[in-house]
């Protein structure tokens, strides 16, 4: 994520959106920042794609101060179903891992995912915001499914 926020030339905590309304609930910020998420990573698929083939190559600094941001920022997403499984909106049993899990499976869309592909970007981003959104058992209302293309067969 942080190489995303330095591709993105954002910070993690702007891609966090750390803007914590009052009136927003722990669901309604997670899916907002699941939608920013999944959308900057794909965005920015190329740039994530190159990043994570050079990534061991860098200089131990660069390597050091990136891994220094990526640990941040896990921290910051881990927040987040800390304080909604705090408030009863989150029925999961490790906060951590629920975190680790979303920001491994947002992360990992720059691979699979295909401009021009059966999903749009947005069809994309709220799908896996919908994931996201599961993984944490939130309370909340189920977003209406987006239209889909129908699916084709995989051509072998």
């Amino acid at each position: 994520m942080p190489a995303l926020a330095a591709e993105a030339r954002a910070s993690p905590e702007r891609l966090y959106c750390q803007h914590r309304s009052g009136s927003k609930s722990a669901s309604e910020r997670l899916e907002q920042i699941g939608k920013r998420f999944v959308t900057a990573v794909l965005e920015n698929q190329r740039h994530i794609a190159i990043f994570a083939r050079k990534e061991k190559n860098l200089a131990p600094e660069d390597y050091r101060r990136i891994s220094e941001m990526r640990r941040t920022f896990d921290h910051k997403l881990v927040r987040l179903p800390d304080e909604g499984f705090a408030a009863g909106e989150f029925h999961i049993a490790d906060t951590r891992l629920a975190a680790l899990a979303i920001g491994g499976m947002v992360s990992w869309a720059y691979v699979w995912y295909r401009q021009g592909g059966r999903l749009t970007l947005e069809q994309t981003s709220g799908e896996l915001t919908r994931l996201i959104l599961n993984v944490v058992n939130a309370k909340r209302p189920q977003l209406a499914a987006p239209p889909r293309k129908p699916s084709s067969p995989r051509k072998r």
